[in-house]
């Protein structure tokens, strides 16, 4: 931004101790700081673009189940339209109007038909589910890359905030660096893994401990972990559900073995959760 001072923040330098009896050269890092200058806007656009392409693509996932919806019912009521006529069929002979066949069918041929197209609708019908489902998998997975990528935004940009904790620091890495700022990434990318690998209640309190971004509204957290379970028993087991579910989404009425299944209003409570979850970050 022109005429917007610009901040000075701290890199990490590596001041360590080489072990002199240690299996392998490990270093100890602590963490002192070096200037580092950044365009805070620089930041600010970053998480405010990574949100925006967020909330864009969740609004997509809503538009994306209506209009299969509206698909499905359109479909369905033809379907139940056309197996009333098969079920009951007219005795009488009738011409053929603008747009319309006569056929001549045997009560073989008719039961063969109704049967085709009842189990058509049953397909139709577990197709609707299957969308939701979907749709709460990547709703999840959206969610998911926007913590890693505020994250790693925040990390690149705040490096001093590695240094919030003692780290360990491989002679291996630090040969391998050519420079700190290469060090730096190095220690980076492994955080951001750690991170993407952790609970929400972990990654909530990475970002309070390491960047001082606090949410303290249970409301907002308190959801998150059962729609992560529910994504993960949709992905890893079926839909069936197991104790390790259970233990998450405390008070389900559903019980281990039973298919986990997903209705439209369910989906949308989840995708305004996880919405409401990512605002509350920036």
């Amino acid at each position: 931004m022109k005429g917007k001072p610009r901040e000075t923040l701290g890199a990490a330098v590596l001041v360590g101790l080489i072990p002199p009896k240690a299996s392998w050269w490990t270093l100890w890092a602590n963490f002192s700081f070096v200037t580092l200058e950044f365009d805070k806007k620089t930041l600010e656009d970053g998480v405010d673009s990574a949100l925006a392409s967020y909330l864009k693509s969740m609004t997509a996932i809503r538009l994306f189940c209506e209009t299969n919806e509206k698909a499905f019912s359109e479909t369905s009521l033809r379907f139940s339209q056309i197996l009333t006529k098969l079920q009951n069929p007219s005795l009488e002979e009738i011409e053929p109007g603008p747009g319309t066949v006569a056929l001549t069918l045997t009560e073989d041929e008719v039961g063969l038909l109704v049967e085709v197209m009842e189990d058509h609708s049953h397909l139709l019908v577990r197709a609707e589910g299957m969308v939701n489902v979907m749709a709460e998998i990547y709703a999840v997975a959206l969610f998911d890359g926007l913590l890693v990528d505020l994250y790693r935004l925040c990390l690149t940009f705040v490096p001093q905030s590695l240094a919030t904790q003692q780290r360990m620091v491989s002679l291996e890495q630090v040969m391998k660096a050519n420079d700190i700022g290469s060090l730096q990434g190095q220690l980076i990318t492994e955080e951001v893994d750690r991170f993407g690998f952790s609970s929400v209640l972990e990654q909530f309190k990475s970002f309070r401990s390491r960047l001082g971004v606090d949410v303290d509204d249970l409301k907002v957290i308190a959801p998150l972990e059962q729609i992560r379970a529910r994504r993960n028993i949709f992905v890893h087991n079926g839909g069936v559900v197991n104790e390790s579910y259970l233990k998450i989404a405390e008070g389900s009425p559903i019980a281990i073995g039973e298919v986990l299944s997903l209705e439209k209003e369910e989906l949308n409570s989840d995708i305004s959760a996880l919405n409401l979850a990512a605002k509350s970050l920036v």
